[in-house]
């Protein structure tokens, strides 16, 4: 599944020094999914165990405090 997204991760400032086979081999140590629309990724205060890399898409980050939710721009 990660075929065709090299390019799309060397794109990124942080990898644009890495060769295709470079790439290749960040993807293929990982998994590469698919979420759905409103997939909540992470939540504040948790275990992080996992490091993601947005390859299409947007995300939108955002705090709940006193029961309003607030988005970062």
């Amino acid at each position: 599944m990660s075929e065709g997204y090299e390019s799309v991760l060397m794109a990124s400032p942080l990898f644009s020094s890495f060769t295709v086979d470079g790439a290749r081999s960040i993807l293929q140590s990982g998994k590469v999914s698919k979420m759905e629309a409103g997939a909540l990724l992470f939540e504040e205060g948790g275990n992080p165990d996992s490091v993601m890399f947005l390859l299409e898409g947007q995300v939108e980050t955002f705090v709940i405090r006193d029961e309003v939710e607030r988005v970062f721009g």
